[in-house]
């Protein structure tokens, strides 16, 4: 590929979150040009289309693939909606990103992964902690002490996660109140053996939490065994993970406070570090890294990089994934695992 060629983007979906989170990003990325957007909702389509300059527009994603001069599409939809319009995608061949889950099943996901392997294009899943600069500095941290034994070996992991407002407040974008289409593509939004009044119940937590599952995945570079799980309260919920050959509980629920309050704490023989991750929608915001060392005497050292957005970067290495042909840090493939984790906690 000429290296300054720009990459032809397609965007599906022209709500919030790809107005905040994804076309701004992409809009000021210089590897690529959106040329296409395509939304059911016509006023919003139209108006969104005029603030971020982007001249074709369509009434929904078929529409928009029949743009042969897109390469590469960015799919922000309604979570059951992700994967029918990711598969007609990739049967025509665009290289594609999607926001997470990639799909609610491992079964749904998997036919995506296939076909994205089949017809050799580059299948890439929203999981944008891994991009966030604080993270990508704990992980080299993490890696280094378990290899210098500094502190000793991991003794217990404690994961947590208590969602608040993940939002920040955020402006300068454009609602709508147009209904959607009953008749847009949707796969279910659970598996077949989840009972039915229990399946909301899992579609909201794969969504929320399987950015934790993934994230602990990516520091430690090991699979989760399911040892322990307790769901039975929404507002307060349990699973124990084997990892290697020490515990990661995982506590998930919610309160009605606002503050956003997601840690991960790695437990040492001789010292502990600990990482507090911002709420996902605030820009400039990362990862916040906590060391004790008890060595000698007790030290404590922040380490900050505020210096960019994990969105930008997700963005950017999306491009560069396509551009450069190089593998990507989040593909479809990788993310399968989650969906596997998700479904064995709900088995059990």
């Amino acid at each position: 590929m000429a290296k300054n060629k720009k990459i032809k983007i397609g965007i599906i979906g022209a709500g919030f979150i790809s107005q905040i989170c994804h076309i701004p990003n992409y809009a000021d990325n210089n590897n690529c040009e959106i040329i296409g957007l395509a939304d059911f909702r016509k006023k919003l389509r139209e108006k969104v289309a005029k603030k971020f300059q982007i001249q074709n527009i369509y009434k929904n994603h078929q529409e928009l693939l029949k743009n042969k001069e897109i390469e590469a599409v960015i799919i922000i939809t309604g979570k059951e909606n992700i994967g029918p319009i990711a598969l007609d995608c990739i049967k025509e061949k665009k290289h594609i990103f999607t926001e997470k889950p990639s799909a609610h099943t491992y079964k749904q996901a998997k036919k995506l992964v296939d076909l994205a392997k089949k017809n050799k294009v580059k299948y890439v899943v929203g999981y944008m902690k891994r991009y966030d600069n604080g993270v990508i500095k704990a992980k080299k941290i993490l890696n280094n002490l378990i290899k210098s034994n500094k502190l000793g070996e991991i003794n217990f992991v404690r994961a947590h996660n208590f969602m608040g407002d993940s939002y920040g407040n955020p402006k300068n974008y454009i609602k709508s109140k147009e209904n959607v289409p009953r008749n847009i593509p949707y796969w279910p939004s659970a598996p077949n053996w989840i009972k039915k009044k229990d399946r909301k119940h899992y579609s909201g937590y794969l969504n929320t939490y399987c950015h934790d599952l993934n994230l602990i995945r990516y520091l430690f570079n090991k699979d989760l065994k399911v040892e322990y799980t307790n769901l039975s309260k929404m507002n307060g919920r349990l699973a124990v993970f084997k990892i290697d050959n020490f515990l990661c509980s995982f506590e998930t629920g919610r309160s009605n406070y606002n503050i956003w309050d997601e840690t991960i704490e790695i437990y040492f023989t001789r010292g502990i570090v600990k990482l507090s991750l911002p709420a996902a929608l605030l820009k400039n915001k990362c990862c916040k890294i906590d060391i004790y060392n008890s060595n000698n005497k007790p030290e404590r050292k922040i380490i900050l990089d505020n210096s960019s957005w994990a969105f930008k970067n997700q963005a950017e290495e999306f491009i560069k994934t396509i551009k450069l042909n190089k593998k990507t840090l989040n593909p479809g493939s990788d993310a399968l695992k989650d969906l596997k984790i998700i479904e064995n906690i709900w088995r059990s």
